[in-house]
């Protein structure tokens, strides 16, 4: 057993050794290699935060990185040799041994260090610009969601016997798709609100739409519901605020204190069947922001 394995090494090593620095494709295999993992490995930190991944790439590239400069001094090494004797020696590959000028062993060197310095460079190059094009990394403010206003909203809403009805047109996939009509149904208004009452009309917005998704069947889906009962006399727009701390990979710093801001709307027409109360509808904001990196 000891036996195969030292023949195993001594095969392997001389192996290695008649093509390390004189196989010219071995060497542009390599330098290939190594500029993609470097690609990879700036594409793995644009788009992804999990350390042990950019760890896993930064290794691969730096493996293939060593091989070509292993490939590189061997080059050197056996070049040199050659040089002071007269004669370049390439590969059995390339057809034996060959003379070569000094300004042939200079332009061949100048490439492959090149192609040494232009690896780690196209990790600088590549970063920058995949960066721009991949999502932010986040940075929340964990701050609770601001409360509704005290302030009761009053309702005001027109009150019908019936819903409107559906269109009376066909819905299908090759007449109308995605064709938006308007039914309306008659009723009087009814609510707390200081100035709801009189006659009122009811409309629904219907739109032609598949029954489920990449279904054939279609049918009359309501979209939006209105009325023509007043909205004059309902509160003023208020604001509530709440405070919490910035958390996350693309903040500047955490623990930053920062805060929501919602502004909320009366919308007396919101409520549901009986309900005495209006509707109050806010938009949220972070204020103030967290700072980002």
């Amino acid at each position: 057993m000891n036996v195969q394995l030292s023949r195993w090494y001594e095969s392997s090593r001389a192996r290695v050794g008649h093509k390390l620095g004189a196989c010219p494709r071995c060497m542009r295999t390599s330098l290939a290699i190594a500029i993609a993992a470097w690609i990879a490995y700036g594409v793995a930190r644009a788009v992804s935060g999990e350390p042990l991944l950019h760890l896993a790439a930064l290794v691969v590239a730096g493996a293939f990185t060593i091989l070509l400069l292993a490939h590189i001094g061997a080059f050197y090494v056996r070049a040199t040799r050659h040089w002071r004797a007269g004669t370049f020696l390439t590969s059995t590959d390339a057809g034996g041994p060959q003379e070569h000028s000094r300004r042939r062993f200079m332009v061949t060197s100048a490439a492959l260090l090149g192609g040494a310095l232009l690896a780690p460079l196209s990790r600088v190059i590549a970063s920058p610009v995949l960066a721009s094009s991949s999502p932010p990394v986040p940075c929340d403010c964990q701050a609770p969601n601001p409360k509704e206003p005290k302030t009761p909203c009053p309702s005001c809403r027109c009150r019908t016997a019936a819903p409107p009805k559906q269109p009376t047109d066909r819905c299908s996939k090759n007449e109308n798709q995605g064709v938006i009509m308007e039914t309306t149904a008659k009723g009087a208004c009814a609510g707390t609100l200081k100035n709801c009452g009189g006659d009122c009309t009811r409309t629904f917005t219907w739109r032609c739409e598949p029954v489920a998704k990449k279904s054939n069947a279609f049918h009359w889906k309501n979209i939006k519901e209105s009325d023509s009962c007043p909205t004059t006399g309902s509160p003023q727009d208020e604001t509530t605020k709440s405070t919490g701390k910035c958390h996350g990979k693309g903040c500047k710093e955490q623990n930053v204190e920062c805060g929501k801001e919602t502004t909320w709307t009366c919308d007396p027409h919101a409520s549901e069947g009986n309900d005495p109360k209006g509707r109050w509808t806010g938009t949220t904001v972070d204020k103030p922001p967290c700072p980002v990196s």
